[in-house]
């Protein structure tokens, strides 16, 4: 163990000599031992005393010896009469659940006072704060579980219950579990091998464990120890409302697209999200390619809607080699993200929606496809959106098997030449619509944090 005495003065050696000793000193000089041994296991491994690195040479070499959060004054008022909550999301993106993290603070900041917490900062931070009494973004990307600085938030905004919007929220969850907050979690994701613990910690530390369908519920069942049954609920998200914070594509440029598609009548297959290996772009090519195969004098649009990497990574590079000898260049386009409005008018063009993911628990554009009419066609046992499809008459038709892009192909080809089957397909979506209710979705939170109090 360090020997601080070799490093203090004779005031600071009274100070430790008091009641509280390094406790004290400690809060003094702005520092926590337990974020400062979780963040540099180096230290830790050492063995030595982590105020004492810090002070002898932690300091000089850039070490952190206190996480700090940023905090941003919310569009609410603070009021006395309501329980605080906070909501925790691991980012600001456009993107599902961060999407359906801001539409939970704007449904729940009726009944409570939201603070709002986001391990990373984004686009949708604009509007998010608009419905919390406060709003903290970490100064640094990892928020360790051991975190005095969250402390000091749950007390000074006298936070009741914590609302864990994904997994990727373990660490709020975790340093909620050492303050006993009660924690709501919810499990948007499918369990991933690599991540076994963080999942694990993350249901360990919820009082309420909720998932978005039965098929993430039970894979985690396979591989995890969840709360007792009567803390684990199956409750599918409504339909989320989508600020318009994204860029626009052009509104020229959109309705020229749409009205030459309208002109030439081709058959427009629309999919959306990152372009990422998880979300299938691959297969979505592949089935545009299977298609023109199977159907060489059929009109139609394979229509991509999502931003990539910022870098091309490994997947990027084959997805565009793949592009490049698909021989589509009439038949594909690559549209970057655009907000609610433009995306809007793509859905109301669309024939048919391919839901390509390798893996997607109940993503929010097929919610919106349910709305719109649009035919969801998907690979069983990747996605909960499958539950809903199959329980109609045409189930078997748009519920392929995995990863079987020619499939998709062929569910494809059917709807664009039975126009029957596809009217049929349309009732069945909106009928499917209907599941998907966020009033009745954000009660039932309510009613968890309610019993969790």
């Amino acid at each position: 163990m360090f020997d601080l005495k070799k490093l203090l003065n004779s005031t600071q050696l009274a100070l430790l000599g008091t009641f509280g000793l390094t406790t004290k000193y400690c809060a003094h000089i702005g520092f926590d031992s337990e974020f400062y041994l979780e963040t540099y296991p180096d230290v830790a491994q050492a063995q030595v005393d982590p105020l004492g690195h810090y002070i002898r040479c932690g300091r000089a070499e850039g070490r952190i010896g206190k996480f700090e959060f940023c905090g941003e004054r919310g569009g609410q008022q603070f009021d006395q009469r309501k329980t605080t909550i906070l909501i925790a999301v691991h980012q600001l993106s456009m993107t599902g659940a961060p999407i359906l993290g801001y539409n939970l603070a704007a449904g729940l900041s009726e009944t409570y006072n939201i603070v709002g917490l986001s391990l990373n900062s984004g686009p949708l931070q604009s509007e998010f704060v608009k419905y919390c009494t406060q709003l903290y973004v970490p100064g640094r990307p990892r928020l360790p579980s051991s975190c005095s600085s969250f402390s000091q938030i749950v007390n000074q905004n006298k936070i009741c219950a914590v609302l864990a919007n994904s997994v990727e929220t373990q660490p709020v969850a975790t340093a909620a579990k050492k303050l006993n907050l009660p924690t709501v979690g919810l499990v948007h994701e499918f369990v991933n091998k690599s991540a076994i613990e963080k999942m694990q910690r993350f249901a360990d530390c919820s009082d309420f464990l909720v998932f978005s369908s039965k098929l993430t519920k039970r894979v985690a069942e396979e591989i995890l120890v969840l709360p007792p049954p009567d803390r684990v609920l199956i409750l599918a998200q409504g339909q989320c409302i989508f600020p318009d914070v994204v860029r626009k594509v052009g509104l020229t440029d959109v309705q020229r697209l749409l009205e030459n598609w309208r002109n030439s009548r081709e058959f427009i297959c629309i999919g959306c999200g990152t372009v990422e290996e998880r979300k299938g772009v691959d297969l979505f090519v592949e089935a545009a390619t299977e298609l023109k195969k199977l159907s060489p004098l059929l009109k139609f649009k394979f229509i991509w809607i999502g931003d990539g990497p910022l870098k091309p990574d490994a997947f990027s590079k084959k997805l565009q080699h793949q592009i490049e000898h698909s021989k589509l260049e009439d038949e594909f386009r690559l549209l970057p993200s655009m907000n609610a409005t433009d995306l809007a008018k793509f859905y109301g063009a669309a024939d048919c929606f391919f839901l390509s993911s390798r893996f997607d628990p109940l993503p929010n554009v097929c919610i919106d496809a349910f709305y719109a009419g649009i035919p969801v066609i998907c690979f069983k046992d990747a996605t909960g959106i499958a539950e809903y499809i199959n329980r109609t008459a045409i189930g078997e038709i748009l519920v392929i098997e995995q990863l079987n892009a020619f499939l998709a192909a062929q569910a494809i080809l059917r709807l664009s030449e039975d126009k029957k089957l596809l009217a049929r397909a349309r009732k069945s979506m909106r009928n499917i619509a209907k599941h998907f209710d966020m009033k009745s979705y954000i009660s039932h939170i309510k009613e968890l944090l309610e019993r969790s109090l």
